[in-house]
């Protein structure tokens, strides 16, 4: 069970990192529509950006809210040549003491930091990206022989290309703590339990049909390697992950666009405890232009049952699990703005989840005073809020 935790938290921020530059709109809908922030840095979609001269947006977040702390995209065509580039996050605190004025009486501590770098270049039908993310969770150093050190670096190398109704893609990914966990140093004694991840993972979608109905079939399929620490718990083994997802939006009028998404991901690990993991998942959105500035966004988001088991043939033991208590309901809400042709402001304003929760149930107050009616409202629009200026010249 260990390695499918392992295996979880890997994907938790690889795949997050690969999929940052994610807009508001698309967040709002439970990721069934989204605009040129979801594609201008996507090596198979940068192309339907286009700017004239040139593309950008700005925003700032929280990590709770699921955003980075800041957040700048830039996109420009040069001749025939695309660029796009990508910062997002923060460098958390640093904070350095020395007593006297030798090395050996100064301590270094950090706080939680996640940033991530990207660069695209994209050309006829083709783009290639490299990424490069960082992470630290309170690392402290007093010298070379004492520290603690909890950070995690990522770094990705991606090719795409557009076929028309095929879109394929491959790549390759390292992150060299992959479990995040503490390298230490103490009085010159090392532990070292992290694992690396090198990571060989591709692609392909398929579009099925167009308006009205458009339908399109992702296929993403990984095959990780884990490499032990001199100290890690476990042995080094290799993974297989596969993510199958289906989506279709149906445009029922010129205002009103609907849509879903089916995902079925499932992984395997291949190690001295075989792993299987499912975790089927359906999303569903809305988008309704009230006018042609304003257009209301809202999603919802199911966890269904998902199921692991774990086999350790040596030790001749077997554990299968259904993740009941696993599911869950997520409301989305949300909303664009178009101040002029050229700049658009991108919202995400979890209202819904405000009136519903995350299980259908309301934490309304049915009664009548003041207080109440007061109440009610905080509970309504007090939730979590965001956005993003976007620009395209």
């Amino acid at each position: 069970m260990k390695k499918l935790i392992t295996i979880a938290a890997a994907l938790a921020l690889t795949f997050g990192a690969a999929s940052a530059q994610e807009s508001e709109t698309s967040i709002s809908t439970a990721g069934i529509f989204g605009n040129d922030v979801d594609d201008f840095m996507d090596v198979n979609s940068w192309s339907n950006v286009n700017p004239e001269n040139m593309f950008g947006y700005v925003g700032v977040g929280t990590a709770t809210y699921g955003r980075p702390a800041y957040e700048l995209g830039f996109a420009k065509n040069f001749g025939g040549i695309y660029w796009g580039s990508f910062f997002g996050g923060d460098f958390g605190n640093y904070t350095k003491t020395s007593t006297g004025n030798t090395d050996s009486s100064v301590s270094a501590t950090t706080d939680s930091t996640n940033w991530e770098f990207d660069n695209i270049i994209g050309f006829d039908n083709m783009g290639f990206k490299l990424s490069f993310s960082y992470y630290d969770n309170n690392s402290s150093k007093t010298d070379d022989d004492n520290f603690t050190d909890y950070s995690s670096w990522y770094v990705a190398g991606q090719f795409g290309i557009n076929l028309g109704n095929l879109t394929p893609h491959v790549g390759i990914s390292y992150r060299n703590n992959s479990n995040f966990v503490a390298y230490t140093k103490v009085n010159g004694t090392e532990n070292d339990p992290r694992m690396a991840r090198l990571n060989f993972f591709g692609g392909l979608g398929i579009e099925l049909s167009g308006e009205p109905v458009e339908q399109k079939l992702d296929l993403d399929l990984g095959v990780p390697v884990y490499i032990k620490g001199d100290d890690a718990a476990e042995d080094g083994y290799v993974g297989l992950e596969f993510e199958p997802y289906y989506t279709v939006k149906y445009k029922a009028s010129d205002a009103l666009s609907l849509g879903a998404k089916l995902g079925l991901p499932f992984e395997f690990g291949f190690g001295d405890t075989f792993t299987f993991e499912l975790n089927p998942s359906v999303d569903a959105g809305l988008s309704y232009k009230v006018t042609e500035k304003l257009t209301l966004n809202s999603g919802i988001k199911f966890k269904i049952v998902g199921f692991s088991y774990a086999s350790n043939s040596d030790a001749d033991t077997s554990t299968f699990t259904a993740n009941g208590d696993d599911g869950y309901v997520t409301f989305k809400s949300g909303f664009n703005y178009a101040l002029n042709e050229k700049v658009s402001l991108d919202f995400n304003w979890d209202v819904l989840s405000g009136i519903f929760g995350s299980d259908f149930n309301s934490d309304f107050d049915t009664g009548s005073s003041s207080d109440a009616f007061w109440g009610n409202m905080n509970t309504i629009f007090k939730n979590q809020f965001g956005f993003i200026v976007v620009m395209k010249f």
